[in-house]
C-alpha cells in the first residue's frame, strides 16, 4: 500500500537514473525500429532480423549479468558498455548498407541487452525497500520511454532520424 508520491520521494537522488534508463531504452523501440523499417522490404524480413538480433543479444547478456552479480560492481560494466554503445550508435546512423546495418545493430543490441539486467539491478542496490522502489521505478521508466519514443517520431517526421542518433549517443556518453 504505497502511493506513487511516497515511492517517488523514496527515489530522491536516483529518479533521473531511472528516467534516463527508460529514455535510452526507447532507442530500440523507436530509432532502431524505424531505421530497420527503411532497410527491410517485408514484415517477414523485419521480423527475422529483429528476432535474430534479440536472440543473439539475450544469449550474450546472460553470462555478463551473472558476472556483474559476482563482482558486485555494476559500474565496471555499465560505463564501458554505454561508451561502446554510443560509438556503435553513431556508426549505425551512418549506414546505407543493409548488411552492415544488421551487423552493427546486432552488436549494439547485444551491448544494450548486456546493460539491461545490470541497470535493472542498480536501483535495487541503491534502495533496499523494494516495495517503495517498484511503483516509481516503473513510472519513471515509462515516462522516459514515452519521451524518447515521442522525440524519435517527432524528428523522424520533421527533420531526420540522424538527429536522434546524435541525441542518444550524447546521452549515453554522459551517463
Amino acid at each position: 500500500a504505497v502511493t506513487l508520491k511516497e515511492s517517488l520521494l523514496h527515489l530522491k537522488g536516483i529518479a533521473s537514473l531511472l528516467f534516463m534508463d527508460g529514455f535510452v531504452g526507447s532507442i530500440s523501440l523507436g530509432l532502431i525500429g524505424l531505421s530497420l523499417l527503411t532497410f527491410t522490404k517485408t514484415a517477414g524480413q523485419f521480423g527475422v532480423v529483429s528476432s535474430l538480433i534479440a536472440l543473439g543479444a539475450l544469449f550474450l547478456s546472460l553470462p555478463v549479468a551473472n558476472w556483474s552479480d559476482r563482482i558486485r560492481n555494476r559500474t565496471k560494466i555499465i560505463y564501458p558498455a554505454f561508451g561502446l554503445a554510443a560509438l556503435i550508435l553513431i556508426a549505425l546512423g551512418h549506414q546505407t548498407s543493409f548488411l552492415w546495418f544488421t551487423v552493427l545493430l546486432l552488436i549494439f543490441s547485444s551491448v544494450r541487452t548486456i546493460t539491461q539486467p545490470i541497470m535493472n539491478a542498480l536501483p535495487m542496490d541503491l534502495r533496499t525497500d523494494h516495495t517503495k522502489l517498484y511503483m516509481a521505478r516503473q513510472f519513471l521508466l515509462s515516462i522516459g520511454r514515452v519521451v524518447g519514443f515521442g522525440l524519435t517520431w517527432l524528428f523522424a517526421l520533421t527533420e531526420q532520424l540522424y538527429v536522434m542518433y546524435v541525441v542518444y549517443q550524447n546521452l549515453m556518453l554522459k551517463s
